[in-house]
């Protein structure tokens, strides 16, 4: 009998040993991060940014033209008109132009006769008024410059916001697994005691009371681990469907695959000690932060279209000046010229101070929107490193309580062995010991997740 309680004793403090293939956060997370559909979408925002960029340069591209127009009526030629050049508009808001062109007919206009062989001009047409700070080629090249530092920043965001989740998913099938560790092998110890208990009873050194509170207990610990089984069920279920292959497949996890627990928060610590949680220190890092940068660039964007507006209030005053020559685009001379001027202004403006007055507006939202991101980023940020060293001393504290309610267990079946206690003492001493590990698994997926969000805090989605 006593050396049946001693190996009683032995398996108390001992875990269900079972064949495993062990699965790291950092690996489960990585895995998300490159083949998650979410990933893969984030990834195509800076494609998105670059090709908004290259379209809004196309705006400035160089343009080939080319014309021909006649006119033949009974047998005689009206007219007939030649042109090809290329135009382009630049960055300063200035367009040239180089064409060459030829006429010819019996009924040309008087304006349009030009010298045998044709005509080259080289010239410029410069807006004196609106459109000489900027136009909205212009301002679609800033918006867009703008774009590709705000789809880099939302990219991050995304990034963050998935291995947040992700994370969410492992540390509760992390909690579920070791629930069910843990509900297993409290239901195994308490058939081993009621099987014991039998065996005392039959052998007349226990009462036949105790028969019934052992089987009381092992019908309880069936029932937690149905329930356990259930959960880890579902939530390993969750987690994998965070997990995709190469070519966008899910992937399931294989039997035996199991969660592992943190065990050392060395390089968290290193981490926390470059990142102080003094106000000069979260103001800096505010500064690079991708929700910043997202909203700085939505304010550079909002800028130029301030900017724009405003221009919209200026009158029209383009000059067109082309230099001409008859026999080559180089051999121009100074008095052979086409000039020509266009003014033009609404009288009343409505429509224009009604754009700049929206654009204002939209500014202002987005500078009150980031002072307020900005303080509440700086407190969550605080609270964030405060919390992550509190759940560790927990997580700490967690373990040594586990360790106590083990050695408890022990001295109480040392106890019971001897004729000094009680199945009832033996049972409650069990029942500390299940509640310590259930609470030092809380605490260590509570100081995982709380590490995760320190990290989404600060804006850097590392794995």
């Amino acid at each position: 009998m006593r050396r049946f309680f001693l190996l009683m004793s032995f398996l108390a403090g001992a875990w269900h040993a079972v064949a495993q293939i062990q699965f790291e956060e950092t690996a489960f997370l990585q895995a998300v991060l490159t083949h998650h559909p979410v990933a893969r979408q984030a990834e195509l925002l800076e494609d998105a940014a670059a090709a908004y960029l290259r379209k809004a340069r196309g705006a400035f591209d160089p343009k080939l033209f080319a014309s021909d127009k006649s006119k033949s009526y009974g047998g005689t030629a009206y007219y007939d008109y030649q042109a090809a050049g290329v135009v382009a508009e630049t960055p300063l808001g200035i367009s040239l132009e180089s064409s060459w062109s030829q006429t010819d007919g019996a009924y040309l206009n008087p304006e349009s006769t030009l010298p045998d062989g044709g005509l080259w001009s080289v010239g410029a047409t410069v807006r004196l008024g609106q459109g000489l700070l900027t136009d909205a080629r212009r301002t679609a090249l800033r918006k867009a410059e703008a774009y590709v530092t705000l789809n880099a920043a939302q990219r991050t965001l995304a990034l963050n916001d998935l291995l947040l989740d992700a994370a969410a998913a492992y540390w509760k099938w992390y909690k579920a697994h070791e629930a069910a560790e843990v509900a297993q092998e409290a239901e195994r110890l308490a058939l081993i005691r009621l099987e014991g208990i039998r065996s005392a009873v039959i052998g007349g050194d226990r009462a036949a009371i105790d028969t019934v509170e052992a089987r009381l207990r092992w019908s309880t610990r069936r029932m937690e681990a149905a329930a356990a089984s259930t959960v880890l069920a579902q939530s390993r279920a969750k987690a994998a469907a965070w997990l995709w292959d190469d070519a966008g497949r899910p992937v399931a996890l294989a039997d035996g695959v199991a969660p592992v627990a943190p065990t050392d928060w060395a390089g968290a610590t290193v981490w926390v000690t470059l990142h102080p949680l003094n106000d000069r220190s979260r103001s800096a890092r505010w500064q690079s932060h991708p929700l910043n940068n997202a909203l700085a660039a939505k304010g550079s964007a909002a800028d130029a279209e301030i900017r724009l507006a405003r221009e919209q209030l200026k009158p029209q005053l383009d000059a067109r000046f082309l230099a001409l020559s008859p026999t080559s685009p180089i051999d121009l001379g100074p008095t052979d010229y086409a000039l020509e001027l266009k003014a033009a202004l609404p009288l009343f403006l409505r429509k224009e101070r009604g754009a700049l007055e929206l654009a204002r507006i939209d500014r202002e939202n987005i500078q009150l929107d980031l002072e307020n991101k900005a303080r509440k980023w700086e407190a969550e940020a605080y609270g964030a490193g405060v919390a992550w060293s509190d759940q560790v001393r927990q997580w700490e504290a967690a373990r040594e309580t586990e360790a106590l309610a083990e050695a408890l267990l022990d001295a109480e079946t040392v106890k019971f062995n001897a004729g000094e206690s009680s199945i009832f003492l033996i049972n409650s001493r069990e029942a500390s010991l299940v509640k310590a590990r259930k609470d030092r698994i809380d605490a260590e997926v509570a100081a995982a997740m709380a590490w995760r969000e320190l990290g989404w805090i600060w804006g850097e989605p590392e794995p």
